[in-house]
C-alpha cells in the first residue's frame, strides 16, 4: 500500500499495521491515514518520511503519540498508550495541558541547575561509582573545555549551535605541545588539535547531557544529531626490521646490565659504611618492569592500555606454562566483546618469569604490571621508553608500534589476515587490510628468493 492510494480520498482510512505503514511513501505534503478500528486513532506522514501516531481525544484536539519506528515504537505499543490517554481523558485530564506542565517542570529543573552544579552534585557521584578507572580523564575533559564555556549557566543553555561554534573555534585557534626529535636534538613543536581528539571532547559532553535527560532534568540531548569531525584514516605500519629487532634486544640487556651495575656499587657503599643493603639485582629475573613489558608487547601486540591494566587472576590463563593465553575482557579493551591472545612458548615463559619475581605484590591476584603505590598499576613508561629507543638507535618507533611489528610479523610469517584479524580483536576487516601488502612483498621475496636458488643451481650444473 503507498501514498497515491490514499491522496485524493476525502478520507483515508484503512487497518493500521506495521507492514502497510512500513510501505506508506512520503509526499510535498504531510497528510494522514486514520486507522478504521480504532476511533480518533491516526498516523501522520511527514514529507520528511517520518511518520508519527497521533490521538484525536475531543474534536480538534490532537494529542502526539510518539514516532513510529518497526524496531521500538510500533502500532501495537501505540494502541497501549491510546488506551492510556483515554483512561486519562475520561478523569477530566487533558494529555496535551498534561505534557506541558511536565515540559514546564523540567524546564524548571534545567534552570535549576548549571553546568557546575549538575557536574558536582549529581553527574561525578554517579561516575566515580560506575566508571572508577576513567573518572579523572573524563572530569579532566569536562572542566577544562567546557566548564569555562557553560558552568555558571543552566543546563538548557547547551545547545547544538554553541558546542559546534566552540569546536570551530578549537580547530582553528587551539595548539598543543609535542616533544619531537630532530636528528639528536629534541624540540618543542605546536600543532592544531586533531578531529579525533575533538571528537572523544564531545562524545564526553554529550554523556553527561545523556546523564541529565535520564535524570529528567532535560528534555533530550541537544548534541543528538551533532556529526563528528572527520578523522583522517591513519595507515601507518611501522615494523621493526631484523636489525631493529636485535639493537632492540640488546638495548633491554645493555639496560638491565647497567641498573645492576649501579646497584651493585651502591650497595658496596652502603656495606662499607654499615648501611641495609638493597636487594641484590643480579638475584632477579628482571631489573624492573620495562623488559618484560616490551617482550610481551612485542610477543602479543596488546595495546598499552590494555597492558598495564592486566591482572593476573582474570586475564592469564597459565595453565599450560608453555602457552599462556591472555583473555582481554570488554573492559580493558576498545571493542564490545573481549578477545583471546595465546602467546609463544618464549613469551609465555617471560611471563611466568615475571609472575615469580612479583608474587610477593601480588600474591596472584593482583596487577599483573603494580605500581610504586599499593593497589595501583604502572601508568607511564615513556621517560624509561625513549631511554631505551636511544640505547638501541633507533627512530621513529611509538610504543603502539609494537602491536603493528606483531601484526606485521605474522603476516611475513605466512598467517592469514583473518587470523591476525582476530589475534588483533579487530572487529572490522578494513582495520587489518592495512598489512595486506605485506603478505604480497612476502609472496614476492619468497619468489626471488626461489628464483635465485634455482639460479645457483642451475651455475652449478654449468661449472660441472
Amino acid at each position: 500500500m503507498i501514498k497515491g492510494e490514499f491522496m485524493g480520498k476525502k478520507t483515508n482510512t484503512a487497518n493500521l499495521t506495521n507492514n502497510m505503514i512500513d510501505k506508506l511513501e512520503p509526499s510535498d505534503k504531510a497528510y494522514d491515514v486514520r486507522d478504521s478500528g480504532e476511533s480518533g486513532f491516526y498516523i501522520r506522514v511527514y514529507p520528511s518520511g517520518i511518520k508519527t501516531f497521533r490521538y484525536e481525544y475531543r474534536r480538534g484536539k490532537h494529542y502526539t503519540i510518539g514516532r513510529y519506528n518497526k524496531h521500538t515504537f510500533k502500532v501495537a505499543m501505540a494502541r497501549e498508550a491510546i488506551g492510556l490517554v483515554r483512561g486519562k481523558v475520561s478523569k477530566g485530564v487533558d494529555p496535551n495541558e498534561e505534557k506541558k506542565q511536565a515540559c514546564d517542570l523540567r524546564q524548571e529543573k534545567a534552570n535549576q541547575y548549571t553546568f557546575n552544579a549538575f557536574l558536582e552534585q549529581k553527574y561525578k557521584p554517579w561516575y566515580r561509582a560506575t566508571h572508577p578507572k576513567t573518572t579523572d580523564a573524563t572530569f579532566q575533559v569536562l572542566e577544562s573545555n567546557f566548564k569555562p564555556l557553560f558552568g555558571t549557566k543552566p543546563l538548557t543553555a547547551i545547545t547544538l549551535e554553541k558546542v559546534e561554534h566552540w569546536r570551530s573555534k578549537e580547530q582553528l585557534e587551539r595548539r598543543r605541545v609535542r616533544i619531537k626529535k630532530q636528528g639528536k636534538e629534541k624540540v618543542r613543536v605546536e600543532e592544531p588539535i586533531g578531529a579525533a581528539t575533538l571528537n572523544r571532547y564531545i562524545e564526553r559532553l554529550s554523556a553527561f547531557l545523556s546523564k541529565a535527560v535520564e535524570y529528567k532534568y532535560l528534555d533530550s540531548n541537544p548534541l543528538i544529531g551533532l556529526k563528528k569531525l572527520k578523522v583522517a584514516e591513519k595507515n601507518r605500519v611501522r615494523f621493526l626490521s631484523e636489525k631493529e629487532f636485535l639493537n632492540l634486544l640488546k638495548a633491554l640487556d645493555d639496560r638491565e646490565e647497567q641498573l645492576r651495575a649501579k646497584r651493585d656499587k651502591g650497595n658496596a657503599w652502603r656495606k662499607a659504611r654499615g648501611y641495609t643493603l638493597y636487594p641484590d639485582l643480579r638475584q632477579q629475573a628482571f631489573v624492573d618492569y620495562l623488559k618484560p613489558m616490551v617482550l610481551i608487547s612485542l610477543g602479543s601486540g596488546v595495546r598499552f592500555g590494555s597492558l598495564i591494566r592486566l591482572e593476573w587472576e582474570r586475564h592469564v590463563d597459565s595453565e599450560d606454562k608453555d602457552n599462556v593465553i591472555l583473555k582481554l575482557t570488554p573492559d580493558i579493551v576498545k571493542t564490545e566483546k573481549g578477545y583471546d591472545v595465546p602467546l609463544d612458548e618464549n613469551t609465555s615463559n617471560i611471563l611466568i618469569q615475571w609472575y615469580d619475581q612479583t608474587y610477593g605484590s601480588h600474591q596472584g591476584k593482583g596487577w599483573v604490571f603494580p605500581g610504586k603505590k599499593p593497589g595501583s598499576h604502572i601508568a607511564n613508561v615513556k621517560k624509561s621508553w625513549n631511554s631505551l629507543l636511544e640505547l638501541a638507535g633507533i627512530e621513529d618507533f611509538h610504543w603502539h608500534d609494537q602491536r603493528h611489528d606483531y601484526a606485521s610479523q605474522h603476516v611475513m610469517s605466512g598467517t592469514d589476515l583473518y587470523t591476525v584479524m582476530e589475534l588483533l580483536g579487530h572487529t572490522d576487516p578494513k582495520m587489518t587490510k592495512k598489512y595486506a601488502h605485506l603478505a604480497s612483498e612476502h609472496k614476492i621475496a619468497a619468489a626471488k628468493k626461489l628464483g635465485k636458488r634455482r639460479e645457483d643451481i642451475l651455475k652449478k650444473a654449468d661449472g660441472k
